[in-house]
Protein backbone atom coordinates (compact mmCIF):
# COMPACT_ATOMS: atom_id res chain seq x y z
CA UNK A 1 0.00 0.00 0.00
CA UNK A 2 3.08 2.40 1.13
CA UNK A 3 4.25 2.58 -2.62
CA UNK A 4 0.86 2.76 -4.34
CA UNK A 5 0.20 5.73 -2.28
CA UNK A 6 3.14 7.54 -3.08
CA UNK A 7 2.44 7.09 -6.77
CA UNK A 8 -1.04 8.63 -6.41
CA UNK A 9 0.40 11.58 -4.22
CA UNK A 10 2.65 12.78 -6.73
CA UNK A 11 0.63 13.13 -9.74
CA UNK A 12 -2.02 14.93 -7.52
CA UNK A 13 0.94 17.60 -6.29
CA UNK A 14 1.76 18.23 -9.75
CA UNK A 15 -1.44 18.64 -10.97
CA UNK A 16 -1.80 21.00 -8.18
CA UNK A 17 1.45 23.13 -9.15
CA UNK A 18 0.01 23.10 -12.67
CA UNK A 19 -2.89 24.79 -11.77
CA UNK A 20 -1.43 26.95 -9.36
CA UNK A 21 0.66 27.81 -12.36
CA UNK A 22 -2.00 28.81 -15.28
CA UNK A 23 -3.98 30.70 -12.56
CA UNK A 24 -0.89 32.83 -12.15
CA UNK A 25 -0.45 32.96 -15.73
CA UNK A 26 -3.53 34.38 -16.31
CA UNK A 27 -3.27 37.10 -13.52
CA UNK A 28 -0.38 37.98 -15.01
CA UNK A 29 -1.82 38.05 -18.83
CA UNK A 30 -4.77 40.15 -17.70
CA UNK A 31 -2.70 42.24 -15.58
CA UNK A 32 -0.65 42.60 -18.87
CA UNK A 33 -3.57 43.36 -20.45
CA UNK A 34 -5.49 45.99 -17.95
CA UNK A 35 -1.75 48.03 -18.59
CA UNK A 36 -1.87 47.87 -22.28
CA UNK A 37 -5.29 49.39 -22.46
CA UNK A 38 -4.46 51.91 -20.04
CA UNK A 39 -1.37 52.39 -21.72
CA UNK A 40 -3.13 52.69 -25.11
CA UNK A 41 -5.84 55.12 -23.42
CA UNK A 42 -3.20 57.70 -22.25
CA UNK A 43 -1.69 57.59 -25.33
CA UNK A 44 -5.03 58.81 -27.02
CA UNK A 45 -5.94 61.52 -24.77
CA UNK A 46 -2.04 63.11 -25.36
CA UNK A 47 -2.39 63.21 -28.80
CA UNK A 48 -5.69 64.90 -28.90
CA UNK A 49 -4.59 67.44 -26.49
CA UNK A 50 -1.79 68.06 -28.51
CA UNK A 51 -3.37 68.65 -31.46
CA UNK A 52 -5.87 70.78 -29.69
CA UNK A 53 -3.30 72.96 -28.25
CA UNK A 54 -1.73 73.56 -31.97
CA UNK A 55 -4.59 74.47 -32.92
CA UNK A 56 -5.07 76.86 -30.03
CA UNK A 57 -1.23 77.73 -30.75
CA UNK A 58 -2.16 78.53 -34.75
CA UNK A 59 -5.05 80.68 -33.38
CA UNK A 60 -3.09 82.57 -30.96
CA UNK A 61 -0.61 83.32 -34.26
CA UNK A 62 -2.70 84.65 -36.48
CA UNK A 63 -3.85 86.52 -33.55
CA UNK A 64 -0.81 87.97 -32.75
CA UNK A 65 0.02 88.64 -36.78
CA UNK A 66 -3.45 90.35 -36.54
CA UNK A 67 -2.77 92.78 -34.00
CA UNK A 68 0.88 93.30 -35.38
CA UNK A 69 -0.68 94.27 -38.37
CA UNK A 70 -3.23 96.45 -36.45
CA UNK A 71 -0.41 98.03 -34.69
CA UNK A 72 2.12 98.84 -37.22
CA UNK A 73 -0.98 100.82 -38.89
CA UNK A 74 -1.64 102.50 -35.65
CA UNK A 75 1.72 103.65 -35.88
CA UNK A 76 1.53 104.44 -39.59
CA UNK A 77 -1.31 106.53 -38.76
CA UNK A 78 0.37 108.72 -35.53
CA UNK A 79 3.03 108.97 -37.58
CA UNK A 80 0.70 110.78 -40.56
CA UNK A 81 -1.03 112.59 -37.87
CA UNK A 82 1.94 113.71 -36.15
CA UNK A 83 2.92 115.55 -39.61
CA UNK A 84 0.01 116.33 -39.84
CA UNK A 85 -0.08 118.31 -36.77
CA UNK A 86 3.60 119.30 -37.64
CA UNK A 87 2.35 120.86 -41.07
CA UNK A 88 -0.79 122.51 -38.90
CA UNK A 89 1.46 124.10 -36.74
CA UNK A 90 4.03 125.32 -39.29
CA UNK A 91 1.18 126.64 -40.84
CA UNK A 92 -0.25 128.04 -37.77
CA UNK A 93 2.69 129.74 -37.20
CA UNK A 94 2.91 131.67 -40.74
CA UNK A 95 -0.57 132.83 -40.18
CA UNK A 96 0.34 134.01 -36.91
CA UNK A 97 3.09 135.80 -38.43
CA UNK A 98 1.62 136.82 -41.35
CA UNK A 99 -1.08 138.12 -39.45
CA UNK A 100 1.35 140.43 -37.00
CA UNK A 101 3.20 142.09 -40.34
CA UNK A 102 -0.27 142.74 -41.26
CA UNK A 103 -1.55 144.43 -38.20
CA UNK A 104 1.90 146.18 -37.67
CA UNK A 105 1.06 147.56 -42.01
CA UNK A 106 -2.47 148.16 -41.09
CA UNK A 107 -0.79 150.38 -37.99
CA UNK A 108 1.80 152.13 -39.91
CA UNK A 109 -1.13 152.66 -42.67
CA UNK A 110 -3.47 153.92 -40.15
CA UNK A 111 -0.58 156.57 -38.70
CA UNK A 112 -0.29 157.55 -42.40
CA UNK A 113 -3.92 157.85 -42.74
CA UNK A 114 -3.65 160.28 -39.08
CA UNK A 115 -0.84 162.26 -40.42
CA UNK A 116 -2.67 162.95 -43.91
CA UNK A 117 -5.78 163.53 -42.28
CA UNK A 118 -3.79 166.07 -39.91
CA UNK A 119 -1.96 167.36 -42.78
CA UNK A 120 -5.16 168.21 -44.66
CA UNK A 121 -7.06 169.53 -41.84
CA UNK A 122 -3.70 171.64 -41.81
CA UNK A 123 -3.54 172.49 -44.89
CA UNK A 124 -7.18 174.09 -44.71
CA UNK A 125 -6.81 175.55 -42.05
CA UNK A 126 -3.97 177.66 -43.04
CA UNK A 127 -5.28 177.88 -46.20
CA UNK A 128 -8.46 179.53 -44.46
CA UNK A 129 -6.10 181.20 -42.14
CA UNK A 130 -4.07 183.24 -44.98
CA UNK A 131 -7.04 183.57 -47.49
CA UNK A 132 -8.47 185.81 -44.28
CA UNK A 133 -5.20 187.45 -43.84
CA UNK A 134 -4.36 188.27 -47.13
CA UNK A 135 -8.34 188.76 -48.49
CA UNK A 136 -7.06 192.31 -49.53
CA UNK A 137 -4.20 191.30 -51.98
CA UNK A 138 -6.39 188.54 -53.50
CA UNK A 139 -9.12 190.93 -54.13
CA UNK A 140 -6.96 193.30 -55.50
CA UNK A 141 -5.92 190.57 -57.95
CA UNK A 142 -2.16 191.17 -56.36
CA UNK A 143 -1.80 187.83 -55.50
CA UNK A 144 -3.57 183.88 -55.70
CA UNK A 145 -3.70 181.43 -52.40
CA UNK A 146 -3.98 177.86 -53.84
CA UNK A 147 -3.86 174.70 -52.20
CA UNK A 148 -3.17 170.85 -52.38
CA UNK A 149 -3.17 168.43 -50.54
CA UNK A 150 -0.47 168.73 -48.32
CA UNK A 151 0.58 172.31 -49.61
CA UNK A 152 0.06 175.91 -50.18
CA UNK A 153 0.81 178.10 -52.81
CA UNK A 154 0.81 181.85 -52.81
CA UNK A 155 1.11 183.29 -56.43
CA UNK A 156 2.27 186.99 -56.68
CA UNK A 157 1.39 188.86 -60.30
CA UNK A 158 4.51 189.88 -61.58
CA UNK A 159 3.53 193.09 -63.00
CA UNK A 160 3.61 194.53 -59.51
CA UNK A 161 6.97 192.88 -58.27
CA UNK A 162 9.31 193.63 -61.36
CA UNK A 163 9.53 195.29 -64.43
CA UNK A 164 10.08 193.51 -67.39
CA UNK A 165 14.02 191.92 -67.73
CA UNK A 166 14.38 193.11 -63.99
CA UNK A 167 15.00 191.62 -60.90
CA UNK A 168 14.57 194.47 -58.40
CA UNK A 169 11.50 194.49 -56.69
CA UNK A 170 9.04 197.22 -57.38
CA UNK A 171 7.83 199.41 -53.99
CA UNK A 172 4.35 198.14 -54.68
CA UNK A 173 5.98 194.35 -54.81
CA UNK A 174 7.62 195.26 -51.31
CA UNK A 175 4.27 196.33 -49.64
CA UNK A 176 2.24 193.08 -50.86
CA UNK A 177 5.72 190.85 -49.73
CA UNK A 178 5.96 192.19 -46.48
CA UNK A 179 2.05 191.17 -45.82
CA UNK A 180 2.77 187.92 -47.37
CA UNK A 181 5.85 187.69 -44.89
CA UNK A 182 4.22 188.52 -42.36
CA UNK A 183 1.39 186.20 -42.41
CA UNK A 184 3.50 183.03 -43.62
CA UNK A 185 5.72 183.78 -40.25
CA UNK A 186 3.43 182.23 -38.05
CA UNK A 187 4.29 179.26 -39.79
CA UNK A 188 8.26 178.77 -38.69
CA UNK A 189 7.85 175.21 -38.47
CA UNK A 190 6.76 174.98 -42.45
CA UNK A 191 9.22 174.48 -45.21
CA UNK A 192 8.09 177.81 -47.25
CA UNK A 193 9.52 177.32 -51.11
CA UNK A 194 10.20 180.62 -53.17
CA UNK A 195 10.28 180.48 -56.57
CA UNK A 196 10.89 182.95 -59.19
CA UNK A 197 9.66 183.21 -63.11
CA UNK A 198 10.73 184.86 -65.87
CA UNK A 199 8.87 187.19 -68.21
CA UNK A 200 6.97 186.12 -71.49
CA UNK A 201 9.49 188.49 -73.59
CA UNK A 202 12.95 187.32 -74.55
CA UNK A 203 15.88 189.06 -72.29
CA UNK A 204 16.88 192.30 -74.65
CA UNK A 205 21.07 192.28 -75.06
CA UNK A 206 21.22 195.08 -72.66
CA UNK A 207 19.46 192.53 -70.43
CA UNK A 208 21.50 189.72 -71.12
CA UNK A 209 24.26 191.83 -69.78
CA UNK A 210 23.50 191.02 -65.94
CA UNK A 211 21.21 187.59 -67.23
CA UNK A 212 22.40 185.62 -69.57
CA UNK A 213 19.54 183.91 -69.70
CA UNK A 214 16.65 183.36 -68.32
CA UNK A 215 17.74 180.89 -65.31
CA UNK A 216 19.40 183.36 -64.16
CA UNK A 217 16.96 186.09 -64.20
CA UNK A 218 14.62 184.01 -62.06
CA UNK A 219 17.34 182.72 -59.58
CA UNK A 220 18.12 186.38 -59.40
CA UNK A 221 14.71 187.50 -59.06
CA UNK A 222 13.75 184.42 -56.47
CA UNK A 223 16.42 185.59 -54.12
CA UNK A 224 15.31 189.23 -53.92
CA UNK A 225 12.48 187.93 -52.42
CA UNK A 226 14.14 186.19 -49.69
CA UNK A 227 16.36 188.12 -47.00
CA UNK A 228 20.38 186.71 -47.65
CA UNK A 229 20.57 185.09 -44.46
CA UNK A 230 17.38 183.14 -44.98
CA UNK A 231 19.07 181.98 -48.80
CA UNK A 232 19.68 178.37 -48.48
CA UNK A 233 21.33 176.78 -51.99
CA UNK A 234 20.50 173.33 -52.49
CA UNK A 235 23.15 171.25 -55.36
Amino acid sequence: MGPWRAVLVAPLSRARATQTEEETMKRALTAAGLILVATGLSGCVTAAKYHELESERDILHTEQDRLTQDIAKLQDDVAGLRAEADALTAKRDSLRSEGDSLRLERDTFEGQRDALKKSHADAVSHYDALVAQLSQEVKQGHLQIKRYKNMLSVDVADKIFFASGSAEIKESGKEVLKKVGKALAQYSDKVIRVVGHTDNLPLTKAHQKLFPTNWELSVARASRAVPPGRVQHRS
